[in-house]
């Protein structure tokens, strides 16, 4: 037991750079450079509604990009090919939808999710017959 705990006194130092202090995460950068990206929070809980679109069926394989959706309705354009699926997610007590839609304005609709509500109830909707997707939408908190 006491080699153990030599043995990790001794790696402890090692990785450790002598001499320099531990560096302090700014939390307040961090939440900038999270807002400026309209990353998400985390989904179920308030302010945590998301949308993401995935490069692969079934909303798998990477996130293209992600919105925090409200109820603007504004519409993402996104490279030809570049995404296959999107996943909605809601606060936990109001739903986020999502639309795929195959030209640049969000009007000729592929597919659309139903509404994601809580952490567990993430909603997915794939492309069909490979058609391909030009724009996206999400919306949070709509009453229509």
């Amino acid at each position: 037991m006491h080699f153990l705990k030599t043995l990790l006194f001794v790696a402890s130092t090692v990785v450790a750079a002598p001499g320099s202090p531990p560096q302090a995460v700014d939390v307040s950068r961090r939440s900038s450079i999270l807002e400026t990206r309209n990353a998400c929070g985390v989904d179920g809980v308030v302010n945590g509604q998301c949308g993401e679109l995935w490069d692969f069926n079934d909303c798998t394989g990477h996130i293209v990009e992600h919105i925090k959706p409200d109820c603007s309705q504004t519409c993402n354009k996104v490279d030809e090919g570049k995404a296959v699926s999107v996943r909605a997610m809601g606060d936990g007590t109001y739903g986020t939808a999502c639309y795929l839609y195959e030209d640049d304005n969000c009007t000729n609709e592929i597919s659309h999710t139903s509404l994601g509500i809580t952490a567990t109830d993430k909603k997915c909707a794939s492309t069909k017959d490979d058609r391909k997707i030009r724009s996206w939408k999400c919306t949070f908190k709509c009453h229509t």
